[in-house]
């Protein structure tokens, strides 16, 4: 982004330079994902939720691929809107691709 500011003083003179400060007010946010969580493809925005399920050998772990709408954002953290829930667990990072459905193992 670029952003211009225009001071009308004549204590500066041309090519001067200065410090400025920009605040951006938010609101509070409940869901808060780290940006290496977040996916996106052609349908848009998405996470991998993480769910349990009964399989033949007891309970296993697979992923679900949820999309989401997202809000602002920083260098390390981005608002999700709606698509989740608070206690959701989401996947930040795998060692292998992930698809909806993917069996996973936690790693602890």
């Amino acid at each position: 982004k670029v952003i211009e500011i225009e001071l009308a003083t004549e204590e500066l003179v041309s090519g001067e330079s200065g410090t400025a400060e920009i605040k951006k007010r938010i609101g509070s946010f409940a869901t808060l994902v780290p940006n290496a969580a977040l996916g996106q493809d052609n349908e848009g925005c998405f996470l991998y939720v993480l769910k349990q399920r009964n399989g033949p050998l007891g309970e296993e772990f697979y992923v679900e691929k949820v999309y989401v709408n997202s809000g602002d954002s920083d260098q390390l953290k981005t608002v999700i809107l709606s698509g989740i829930t608070t206690i959701d667990q989401i996947v930040v990072e795998s060692d292998k691709p992930l698809v909806d459905g993917s069996r996973v193992m936690i790693a602890e």
